[in-house]
């Protein structure tokens, strides 16, 4: 009896450790996605900073342009400066956002190297188990066999003790 309980808690805690493995293999799946979204995400940043610089040189172009003329020019070439102030506004803001992308995608991958480490502690701890239980299991053969030997010896101990009577008897 105390072999099958003892098999019995065996085999939970092999359920359990199925359950936590499959809980980390979820959680790196969720840090998985959130890795590829960051780096999407850096991906973009990085061509709204390429658009951005192709358009502070266009924007310096047309100030050179405007140099070339009178009153006109003039206008342009402001018009131009502030078109270039923008751009590089937005230059740094895209640049930013491309760093802190990239922060998000290392806390990413370190959070996925995480969950990989807690999903193999939780296979090596379902192994132990399934070791627990089928060493359990083995201590329960091994009494139900003992106790198979023990009716046997009860029996054979009758069969002599009737025997024994009977030759009291005669």
């Amino acid at each position: 009896t105390e072999a099958k309980q003892q098999s019995a808690k065996a085999d939970s805690t092999a359920t359990e450790a199925k359950q936590q493995s499959a809980k980390a293999n979820s959680t790196a799946t969720e840090a998985k996605q959130q890795s590829a979204k960051a780096d999407s995400t850096a991906t973009e940043a990085k061509q709204q900073s390429a658009k951005a610089d192709s358009t502070a040189t266009e924007a310096k172009q047309q100030s050179a342009k405007a140099n070339s003329t009178a009153t006109e020019a003039k206008q342009q070439s402001a018009k131009a400066n502030s078109t270039a102030t923008e751009a590089k506004q937005q230059s740094a803001k895209a640049n930013s956002t491309a760093t802190e992308a990239k922060q998000q995608s290392a806390k990413a991958n370190s959070t996925a190297t995480e969950a990989k480490q807690q999903s193999a502690k939780a296979d090596s701890t379902a192994t132990e188990a399934k070791q627990q239980s089928a060493k359990a299991n083995s201590t329960a053969t091994e009494a139900k066999q003992q106790s198979a030997k023990a009716d046997s010896t009860a029996t054979e101990a009758k069969q002599q003790s009737a025997k024994a009577n009977s030759t009291a008897t005669e």
